[in-house]
């Protein structure tokens, strides 16, 4: 067993199907704002560890 499934069924009691899509709406989310500040060229790695960390305490 990896880390990565140990932590996982640790946390959260096992890998299951609703915490896959999660996982997904949160990497769709990610990239969806990293492609709309690149567009306003609002792009700064600054703004964006302060808004992943607001993602990940809130």
């Amino acid at each position: 067993m990896d880390r990565g499934s140990g932590a996982a069924s640790y946390l959260f009691g096992g890998w299951s199907g609703v915490l896959g899509t999660l996982l997904v709406f949160f990497i769709f989310d990610y990239l969806t704002g990293v492609a709309a500040a690149g567009y306003v060229g609002g792009l700064k790695s600054k703004i964006g560890l302060i808004g992943i960390a607001r993602k990940v305490t809130a």
